[in-house]
């Protein structure tokens, strides 16, 4: 079986890929991506900046028969170009879906989509999971809470917080975090079995919790100790331009916990017997 993988956020697509080639399939990789990727002759890269009629052409030629798209999952980039990325790409992979005569779409969006109104991230997710749903093809949408990866990356970023700030200031919102080899075992389950075909998922971790003890968490993850201060949610906008120079989450990530981000019906442990503690590296 062959795989096409789309997107560009190292944090999602490298271990995606990674976790897909051990399975034994192959996968055609669409991304702006140039390092640390899997040399083997079961990973096809194609550079998006080649346009996308020449994604067309690759998708006509190699006919995957699954598309999972990670556009924007666990980005980096800023608002504007997250957004103007997000909707283009996903707008016209679903043209090229339908066009080459995809099996499955899977897409990411976000837990609470839907519940939630009035701010550009939760909005463009919402129109983009009723394109996809409406689309005519089968899809599975995933709709994670914060996902917690075990990069090496944000546990370096962690310790250079705590050598240059004692204190770290949050909004006190609940989450419900998850471990990334949870996404892996979600996307497993949407490639390999159609149990999942033509559902709408939220994912979470064991536990429902505070954004301030997710932060705790990671900071004894990464052995330091540092205090964590919750602030009204109100508040959180203050709070923004520090978390984002901090790098200790991506745009996409601090996305998922501007609002509550539990899930209402957590489809998580019905994927997996296992709900790995996303706090486990």
């Amino acid at each position: 079986m062959l795989v096409a993988v789309v997107g560009s956020c190292p944090l999602s697509v490298k271990p995606v890929v990674k976790y897909l080639l051990e399975l034994g399939l192959k996968v055609a990789l669409i991304t702006e991506i140039e390092k640390d990727l899997p040399l083997t002759e079961n990973l096809e890269v194609i550079n998006p900046k080649r346009g996308f009629n020449a994604i067309l052409g690759t998708f006509k030629v190699l006919k995957p028969e699954i598309v999972i798209n990670l556009t924007g999952f666990l980005c980096e980039e800023d608002q504007n170009e997250y957004l103007q990325k997000l909707e283009e790409y996903t707008q016209k992979l679903v043209e090229i879906a339908k066009e080459t005569s995809i099996n499955r779409f899977v897409h990411f969006s976000s837990c609470r989509v839907g519940d939630y109104f009035g701010d550009d991230f939760y909005n463009l997710h919402f129109r983009l999971e009723k394109l996809i749903t409406q689309s005519g093809l089968k899809y599975t949408v995933f709709k994670p809470s914060l996902v917690i990866t075990n990069h090496s990356f944000l546990m370096e970023e962690i310790r250079q917080l705590a050598k240059t700030s004692p204190v770290v200031v949050v909004p006190k919102v609940r989450t419900q975090p998850i471990h990334m080899d949870n996404i892996l075992l979600a996307i497993e389950k949407a490639v390999k079995d159609d149990v999942l075909e033509n559902k709408v998922c939220e994912l979470g971790g064991p536990q429902i919790m505070s954004l301030k003890r997710v932060m705790e968490e990671l900071f004894v993850a990464a052995g330091v100790e540092r205090n964590v201060i919750e602030v009204p949610r109100y508040l959180f906008p203050l709070t923004l331009p520090v978390l984002k120079k901090l790098s200790i989450m991506t745009f996409d990530q601090i996305e998922r916990v501007k609002i509550h981000s539990f899930c209402f019906e957590n489809c998580t442990p019905s994927i997996t017997a296992l709900v790995k503690d996303p706090f486990e590296f």
